[in-house]
This record gives C-alpha cells, structure tokens and sequence, in this order.
C-alpha cells in the first residue's frame, strides 16, 4: 500500500512531531472495524499533516534562495499528492457507517 511505504520513512522521522492521534473511540463508541477505519484515518490524516509541513518548510527554504531546496521538495510533492489521496481514501469508509 502507498500509506505504508511513505509513511515508513515520513512518520519514523517525524517522530515526536505526530505524537498519537486522539481517537474518538470513547466519545462515540466505535469497535471492531470501524475502529480499524477510524485509525486508519487519524494515521492518513497525520501523514499528510506532516509530509505538508516539510513541503512548505522547503518551500521557504527555496523562496529563501537554497538551490538544493527545489530537489527536496520534488519527491514531497509525490508524496503530499499520495498521504492526501490516501486520506480521502481512509475518511470513504467512515462516511459509509455515518449515513
């Protein structure tokens, strides 16, 4: 899956940046798969946020004038478009069990 190959790396340096997703398992009561889906969605979600922050980071630090900034920032790129396909991916199976 693109969610795990990206976030292999992403997520094992953001470390302490992402800390854990609250969970809503104990306003709302959830179990067994939608459970699964509601962490498969904090983890899409978080992903995304962090591979968006890198990207504006070098973003600034291209505007700023770093020539290498434009060579970091192109696999970002690919890679916010795949955590960002992957999150709406991850939210269709919560929307399903609302309706």
């Amino acid at each position: 899956m693109m969610h795990e190959k990206i976030s292999q790396g992403l997520l094992a340096s953001a470390g302490k940046q992402t800390g854990r997703a609250s969970s809503c398992d104990d306003v709302h009561g959830e179990t067994g798969i939608e459970d699964q889906a509601l962490e498969r969605f904090d983890n899409a979600f978080l992903l995304w946020k962090v591979v968006t922050a890198r990207y504006e980071q070098e973003m600034l630090r291209m505007v700023s004038g770093d020539k290498e900034a434009y060579l970091r920032i192109v696999p970002l790129v690919r890679d916010m478009t795949l955590a960002h396909h992957e999150f709406v991916k991850s939210s269709q199976p919560l929307f399903r069990t609302r309706h």
